[in-house]
């Protein structure tokens, strides 16, 4: 489990986010909240915290200055920045100081959690072998391809635009997968979102139309429908019959 400080001055805002990372990362707990920066670094002296989710706007101390007075200090401990201001200069600025990830509110909880997850992996080191790690002795191309569909399965990857990203020619690529993979381009990356959507299911409390999304479905029926097909039972009953 990561241990966690929330740093934000709306207290409803703190209490949502607290709710997400308790009760629905699987892999957080809040151990300290603050209400602005001043407080936050008073906090982390009384903590053992890995990771800092913080707010840009506040009162006393904003979450900017609160970062610059972090890495003075020489404190790496990671940041992930929250704000309801989009513009270029917040991230700049915030990058400057080396946070993890910039999201935008309002919060989209499948993606806070995504987020949430990479960054436990990162920290702990205890996240599964990845599937390009799995297929040692395949050709480098292919673990090279696997590699960044692992990265992009919430997107729309077709296998044109992995092509061009390895710049390989698309027929070859996709013949490929065939004889060193064993199975085509399309039907490795349904498996490999479907095994992700397993994870999901049994080791969060996303909703399913927000696994869905992680997985690069906008449609949940189709989801469902894929999900069914592919692990013989529905996601709804996957979870009851796989979660402790």
């Amino acid at each position: 489990m990561l241990n966690v400080m929330l740093v934000e001055d709306e207290a409803n805002i703190r209490s949502g986010l607290k709710k997400l990372v308790d009760e629905v990362s699987g892999c957080g707990r809040v151990v300290a909240e603050a209400a602005n920066g001043r407080e936050a670094l008073l906090r982390l002296a009384e903590a053992d915290v890995d990771l800092i989710i913080t707010d840009i706007r506040m009162p006393e101390m904003d979450g900017l200055e609160m970062l610059k007075a972090l890495r003075a200090q020489s404190n790496e401990t990671q940041v992930i920045v929250l704000s309801g201001y989009p513009e270029f200069d917040y991230a700049k600025q915030a990058i400057r100081y080396r946070v993890q990830d910039y999201l935008l509110k309002p919060v989209d909880v499948g993606e806070f959690v995504h987020c949430l997850r990479r960054m436990h992996e990162k920290i702990r080191g205890e996240g599964r072998p990845s599937k390009a790690q799995e297929m040692n002795g395949v050709h480098p191309v292919i673990r090279r391809a696997v590699e960044y569909m692992e990265r992009h399965l919430h997107e729309d990857v077709t296998l044109a635009a992995l092509a061009d990203y390895l710049h390989f020619n698309p027929d070859y690529l996709s013949q490929l997968f065939r004889t060193e993979a064993g199975q085509s381009f399309t039907d490795m990356m349904i498996r490999m979102r479907m095994e992700r959507a397993a994870r999901l299911l049994t080791e969060t409390h996303l909703k399913i139309y927000q696994i869905a999304r992680l997985c690069g479905y906008s449609s949940e029926k189709h989801f469902m429908i894929v999900f069914k097909k592919l692990m013989g039972t529905t996601p709804t009953d996957y979870r009851r019959l796989n979660t402790p």
